[in-house]
């Protein structure tokens, strides 16, 4: 039986179950998720930096600690990221005031084609739509004012098409896609200090934006806002920045509070359905400003189980790196993947963690990983590929920070594990609340299938 979960995601798993399907025992398909870019502005502390190395406080690649490829250069920084249907990978840069440098990437052959965008999609938010289409909402009109474009891609013709516009600009919005296949587009400001207040949400069949009669005025974040699709349908959004969260009813209209943050300046995941990862961040800093006795990222880590009644965050073990600005991906095997990040709070910072760290979900504990190439932070990005390896790109594009015009794939460890089971038939469509039937000879060495 097919959990709740966003269209997209299902459809993204089906047309990838032949290629994401690994190892012996766990088997797991999984889907990734996409990081939010960090544009916030803070004071310079690369005076005395010094830059980390592949030899700095990080273990040389094996197979309990996977494997990272040699550096890939790029044309553009990849501060935005987006795996298609196709296998293949749209990124585009920052800070373009003309023709935005949109490009697909085909991780067979390494090879990137240009995609002309109209719009400045710049600190925009972007997600799938049902048909497999990115759509990517709002963008950039000058500094951390908003624009009321709607673009979509279609990875079948590489092509751009223009949606209905939203009624309000936005700049850094939270863009979620529903059970139902909607969209949602919630905050990000529209001027510099004003915000979009009112939630909209996009219909792909009517191509038409329509509001909420919701008032997300108390949630004036400068990061993205964090949302989460839980399996009642309802979307979790956090503010990372003011450190507070929120539910939102779509059905019923309704915005509640729901709690503090344990830290600020997290990263989050969901590794379960309704179950969420959060780490790293500046403790109760938001910016070097705000605590200029103390700069420093953190290290720990929490949990928390929002479909129980009265869901909290629990403390869990903390990583072994301090990190912000890091990304936590979901791994094929339901393993959580923390890469890069900083180890202070400067968006320009040039120093932070090599070593990826890996969490299990039924430990709760913290592996160190083989150590990448470069340090990534702000501006960088990591999604779970097809063939379940991770490609990380980016980083930089902020002040005096460096800009990585390069990538890199890290192999987990799963993908040392032996052969991968052959699949001889599965279905190309579903739906939910069906069953589908995946026909493979291993069979009896497959302990589980995840979406």
């Amino acid at each position: 039986m097919i959990a709740r979960s966003s269209v997209a995601a299902l459809l993204m798993a089906v047309a990838m179950l032949s290629s994401l399907l690994i190892g012996i025992a766990p088997v797991a398909v999984a889907a990734a998720g996409l990081p939010a870019s960090d544009a916030t502005v803070v004071q310079d502390r690369t005076d005395a930096a010094v830059l980390p190395t592949r030899s700095q406080a990080s273990p040389a690649p094996s197979l309990a600690g996977g494997a990272w490829s040699a550096l890939m250069p790029w044309p553009l920084v990849a501060v935005h990221a987006a795996l298609l249907r196709t296998g293949r990978v749209l990124v585009w840069d920052a800070w373009e005031t003309g023709t935005v440098t949109a490009r697909v990437w085909d991780p067979s052959t390494q090879a990137f084609s240009s995609v002309f965008v109209n719009s400045q999609i710049f600190c925009s938010g972007l997600a799938m739509l049902p048909d497999g289409r990115i759509i990517v909402v709002g963008g950039m009109a000058g500094p951390e004012a908003g624009i009321v474009d709607t673009n979509a891609f279609d990875p079948n013709t590489n092509q751009w098409s223009t949606l209905d516009s939203m009624s309000v600009p936005r700049w850094y919005p939270a863009v979620q896609t529903l059970g139902d296949g909607r969209v949602l587009g919630l905050g990000g400001q529209s001027v510099q200090f004003t915000w979009a207040d009112t939630p909209e949400i996009y219909s792909p069949t009517a191509d038409q934006w329509s509001t909420l009669g919701v008032d997300t005025g108390d949630m004036h974040d400068a990061q993205y806002p964090m949302s989460f699709l839980l399996p009642d349908g309802n979307v979790y959004v956090m503010a990372i920045q003011l450190g507070i969260a929120r539910n939102l009813n779509v059905v019923d209209q309704t915005w509640t509070d729901a709690g503090a943050l344990p830290e600020r300046q997290g990263a989050s995941a969901m590794y379960r359905p309704g179950k969420i990862l959060y780490s790293g961040g500046g403790g109760s800093c938001i910016d070097c400003a705000s605590c200029p006795g103390s700069c420093d990222s953190v290290a720990t880590a929490f949990v928390t189980d929002r479909t129980q009644p009265n869901p909290a965050w629990r403390s869990t073990a903390a990583m072994s790196f301090p990190r912000e600005n890091h990304t936590l991906v979901v791994l094929a095997d339901g393993t959580v993947l923390a890469v890069g990040g900083s180890d202070n709070l400067a968006t320009n910072s040039r120093t932070g963690p090599l070593a990826a760290e890996l969490w299990d979900p039924g430990t709760e504990a913290w592996t160190t990983m083989a150590a990448m190439n470069v340090m990534r932070g702000n501006h960088s990005t990591a999604i779970l590929l097809p063939d379940a390896r991770v490609l990380v790109a980016g980083g930089g594009q902020e002040g005096t920070s460096i800009d990585q015009l390069n990538a890199e794939i890290f192999s987990p460890p799963y993908l040392f594990n032996g052969p991968r089971p052959t699949i001889a038939a599965a279905p190309t469509t579903t739906t939910y609340g069906a069953s589908m039937t995946i026909s493979t000879p291993d069979a009896a060495n497959i302990s589980s299938v995840s979406f």
